[in-house]
């Protein structure tokens, strides 16, 4: 882990704080709890961790300020393993979605099989994790500008 993630979640520039921040991360946290720790300390007493996802390797954290906390919906969460041996979580993703002001959201993290010479096997892992995923279920889905979920 880094020494200090001030740099990388508050930056000196930024003339605001943030409401949400959602954090994934892949093949980087060797101890969870740790890390959610470490981002606590770092955003400080006016946030909450609110939400944390974790499929093998990848892991998906949710934090918000403490006063907003009544204004987002319970959070969901939905996980795809684009492995053939499915115990192996190292390939795949891990979502999570809720509302905010009664806005929906998604977000997702996802680690791809590798290699410069693997697009189309990163294209076939992108297509089950975009067809696996079952979210949201209960958390109702604002989106007014509906697509096609091939697109």
């Amino acid at each position: 882990l880094p020494d200090k993630l001030d740099d990388f979640l508050l930056p000196c520039d930024s003339q605001y704080i943030q409401d949400l921040y959602i954090i994934g991360t892949q093949e980087g946290i060797p101890d969870r709890r740790e890390w959610e720790i470490r981002l606590q300390e770092t955003l400080g007493p006016h946030f909450v961790l609110l939400y944390s996802a974790v499929h093998g390797v990848l892991h998906l954290s949710l934090f918000i300020r403490r006063d907003l906390i009544w204004f987002c919906s319970e959070v969901e969460q939905a996980t795809v393993t684009t492995r053939i041996v499915s115990q192996i979580k190292t390939k795949g993703a891990v979502a999570i979605s809720f509302t905010f002001f009664g806005t929906s959201f998604l977000f997702i993290t996802s680690h791809f099989t590798s290699g410069q010479g693997k697009v189309y096997e990163r294209m076939l892992d992108y297509n089950k994790t975009i067809e696996a995923l079952a979210l949201p279920r209960v958390v109702p889905d604002t989106n007014i500008y509906k697509s096609d979920p091939c697109e």
